[in-house]
This record gives C-alpha cells, structure tokens and sequence, in this order.
C-alpha cells in the first residue's frame, strides 16, 4: 500500500513454480497488476519446457534358460568395475560369476542349501558351504561380500579367500561374533563400511528387521528401531541396499512398499514411494508421490539415477536425478518375453526377491528370479531425424534442396552397427541425388558405421531433387532411419508448390467524354517472385 512515485519501480516479486511432468513444450505465464488509483495492466511471458530426455532400453537374457539347472534361484546381484556380474543363486547355495563375454564360473559355495559351516583360516572360498545366499555385492577394490538367510554369517572374499566380516578376530569360527541374522542386502563404500539389512538376529543384542554398518570391529545401528512400521525411524521389511556418491544409502522396503534414504548424517527421508500404501502409480512424476508394490533391489549409477525392482508389479523403475520416476522395464504382465526388443514392451516374474545392479556403459543387470534368468538393459540408440528447406518450390524447378540431419539425445547410448537413412518421395518430386561428409549414399539411402554418441549429430545430408511441372501442392517428402541399434524414427516436411497462373486479358477505357490521352503501366507477378 506505499506510495510509488513516477519512473520508480518497486523491488521485484521472486515467483517460484513446480513444473509438471505432463507439461507442454511452451506454457504461458500471465501475471496482472490492479489499484493504487492506476489503470489495469497485465504481461506474459512465454516459457520454453524442455524435455528430459528418459533412457530407452532394450532387454535380453544374459544368463539363465528358464530351468533351474543354468540358475536355480537368482537373488542378488552386484557387477565389478570390470564388467564382471556376481549372482547370489539361492537355490543351489552357490556365488557365480558372469564375465563380460558370458562365461559363468562359481566362485563361491560348494554345494546345495544347509547351514553356513564353520570356516577355517584361509579356506577358499569354493570351499564354503552357504545356506540360501541372498544378498552379493563388490567393492572398489573387487572385494565381494555375502550375505543370506541361513547360517547368521556374512563374509567378505579377496583373492578366493572367504573371511567372516562380522569375525575379523576368529576368521571364521563364529562364536565369538554377533549373529549377523538373516541378511538380505548387502553393498560397501570405498571407505570400508559395509551395510548390511538384517530381517532377523538371534543376538538378542542386534534388532530385527534393521540396516546396519560394520568397519574395523565395530557395528553400528543405521536404521530401524526395533519396531516394526512404516513411520518414525521404522522400517517394515528391509531388502536390497544401495549407496550414491554422496554417501547416501538407499534400503528397499517392501512392506512398506517405498525406498528409504538415510544421508551421512543419519537423517531418514522417503526417496520413491508413499509408506504403508502398496499399488502402482505416479510415473513421469514425483517420485514420493508414486506408489511401488514390493521393492526390493535397489541401485545408483554413475550419475545418481535411483533404480527399482518394483516386485509385485513386475516392472523395473527408474527415479532420475531429478527425482522424477519411470517404468524401463516390464509391461505390468508378469511372466517371460520380449528378449531383443523394448524393454518396456517386455513380461518380467522378479518373484519375492530379486537385485538389481548398475553397471559400466550404462547397461542394468537384473535377477528375473522366477523366470530363473539374469537379464540386461542396454540402453537404446534413440536416433532423431529432421528434414527441412528454405522457401517455396515452383513445377518445373530443377536442383531443389532439402537437409536431413540424424541426431542421438544426450542420455542415449551410443549407435551401433550400420545406420541407414531412407528417403521416400511423392510423386511430385524426383530424386537426383543424395550426400553428406561420410555418409556413403547410393539410390535413396544413405548410411554409415561410425558410433554416434549421445548428445549429438552426424554431418547433414544434401538431398537434392527436381519438382515436376505437373507437381501439385503440396508435396510431403518423407525420411526415415533405422539401424545403429536404434528403436527408429521418422519425419515429413510439407513443401509449398507455387503453380504460376497466366496472365488474364485486362480491357481498360478512358473516361468516357474526357477527350484526354491516358498511360496504362501494368504489372505482372506469377507468386513466386517472378
């Protein structure tokens, strides 16, 4: 209400908006101004939304045949810094390893089920016996650690050497140790904590369904109090574990059907999810407004992308550093299909339990455990292609010029393999030639093998044509790409044909009775400038 004088202004208004996931490309903002004796005003500004873009991926088996004698159970999993994928198989009480060219080893466990036997110093770690390995996970240094639902023991590998983590003073005889319970997730830093959720100790010492940590002999209480809920420090069932960069752990809940986050300094939010409400809902959203039904692995990458495996509605999501969550995986059919194309196109059955793992290029390993398989998302080539010209064409021109430009999203996986370009033109319009830098073009296509990383585009290519004298208007030239590992797209571009009309007779008389001499200048245009 203070008085404002001429040619001043008030001190700006800081205006804070949310934008919604379903937002178009442009939205308008319009703010009014009214009173103070002055006349009514108003402005709009118009607002650019750009897309985020979301990874594609397409989807293949990478270890298993649908029988329990390739995989029997597959719980968790965990990759190396070298491609190198671990999988905790329940069924068969063993640790496999996966290598980046499919080669399956066992590394740990030396036979079916029964109770985690006392191990000595220095045995190997095929030597072990495991009872129903659920959790794996590998730190920096390629240390992997185990943990299951039998035996109260998780250990630590280096060099094919099994330690008990809990025991670092017996290294192996477990009396003199906490009963770590049964353990359904496990992962490590790089600064030698290794966090492990528990569902149950018989050390009446140790709480039930908690997450704790464990470094140089001492075990501390990260989350969970004893109480089972959803609420005020609880924790319903804690499964699948996972830490960013920050230091931030991720604990997959799925009683609670949300992903907990608790921060170095202890503070516990909800990362996905709403706490006690199970269902599927939210995606291009919020994460916290979304609903999950039985999460139960968790992952980060690189980048800081949070990943899911969303149990009982078999599907695997995706939260971005944005917080926003997406479907990547699965249809919401549970069962086994879609191998070689769109992940979302595909039929998962995660079963009870089920881990998941980020790993280099991108690429998301996951145990599809009733589907007795390990499967993988690579991410997809997402190529786009634009085609445009300058001005009208006129029937009849020759040498006419169109720009087709092949692009990749950043966020996209690289191309791979051949990428072909494919011109389809109407009728109107005759093709005499195709080219751009490095492209190898013959008929009406072009292409090329060269990897296109994601984030950008490849040389332009000329397409050059001729227009018909009987072209009619308009004329819709189409182009297409396929190949490099892309999903494939396409795209039109309307083209004016200006047709030249004939000049029509013009009868003109003087005035009549003027008896004067009068100079006519008549000018002509055809519509295209001429």
């Amino acid at each position: 209400s203070d008085s404002l004088a001429a040619d001043a202004s008030y001190p700006a208004i800081a205006v804070t908006v949310n934008v919604a996931g379903t937002a178009p490309s442009q939205v308008t903002n319009v703010v009014g101004v009214s009173g103070g004796g002055s006349a009514n005003d108003s402005a709009s500004d118009v607002t650019t939304i750009v897309a985020q873009y979301n990874t594609q991926y397409i989807i293949t088996t990478l270890v298993g045949d649908g029988t329990n004698t390739t995989l029997n159970g597959p719980k968790g999993v965990a990759v190396d810094t070298a491609g190198n994928i671990y999988v905790a198989e329940q069924g068969s009480g063993l640790i496999k390893e996966v290598s980046p060219s499919g080669v399956v080893t066992v590394v740990a466990g030396g036979g079916p089920g029964g109770q985690f036997e006392p191990i000595a110093t220095n045995m190997a770690a095929t030597g072990a016996q495991l009872s129903n390995p659920d959790a794996v996970a590998v730190d920096s240094s390629g240390n992997y650690y185990v943990g299951g639902l039998g035996g109260n023991v998780l250990f630590r590998v280096t060099g094919g050497i099994v330690h008990v983590v809990d025991c670092p003073q017996a290294d192996g005889l477990g009396s003199a140790c906490p009963a770590a319970g049964q353990i359904t997730g496990v992962v490590a830093d790089n600064a030698g904590n290794v966090y492990y959720s528990s569902l149950g100790s018989p050390d009446p010492a140790l709480y039930s369904r908690a997450v704790y940590a464990y470094k140089a002999g001492v075990l501390t209480l990260v989350a969970g109090n004893g109480t089972v809920g959803c609420t005020g420090g609880e924790i319903g069932l804690p499964r699948g574990l996972a830490l960013d960069g920050a230091g931030n752990l991720y604990i997959a809940d799925s009683d609670c059907a949300v992903v907990w986050k608790v921060t170095p300094s202890g503070t516990i939010t909800i990362a996905a999810g709403t706490a006690g409400i199970p269902g599927f809902s939210g995606d291009g959203g919020p994460a916290t407004n979304a609903t999950l039904n039985q999460p139960n692995g968790v992952a980060v990458d690189a980048t800081g992308n949070l990943y899911i495996t969303d149990n009982a509605n078999c599907l695997i999501r995706q939260v971005n550093t944005a917080g926003i969550i997406h479907t990547i995986a699965g249809n919401g059919q549970c069962g086994y299909s879609g191998d070689g194309g769109p992940a979302t196109n595909a039929a998962l059955e995660l079963g009870p339990s089920s881990g998941i793992a980020a790993g280099p290029g991108g690429k998301i390993y996951f145990s599809d455990s009733a589907n007795y398989r390990v499967r993988q998302l690579t991410p997809a080539t997402a190529l786009g292609i634009t085609k445009t010209h300058t001005g009208n064409f006129a029937p009849g021109q020759q040498g006419a010029t169109y720009t087709v430009t092949v692009s990749n999203p950043a966020g996209a996986g690289p191309t791979n393999g051949t990428v072909t370009v494919t011109e389809i033109l109407p009728s109107g319009l005759t093709l005499v030639s195709m080219a751009g830098q490095g492209w190898t073009c013959g008929g009406t296509s072009c292409s090329r093998n060269d990897a296109l990383a994601g984030g950008s585009s490849y040389p332009a290519i000329t397409v050059t044509v001729n227009v018909a004298g009987n072209a009619t208007s308009p004329q819709v030239n189409a182009v297409s790409v396929s190949g490099g590992g892309s999903l494939g797209a396409n795209t039109t571009d309307t083209t004016t044909i200006v047709i030249n009309q004939p000049p029509q007779a013009v009868s003109v008389s003087p005035p009549s009775g003027s008896g004067l001499q009068q100079t006519f200048t008549f000018h002509y245009s055809d519509g295209a400038g001429a």
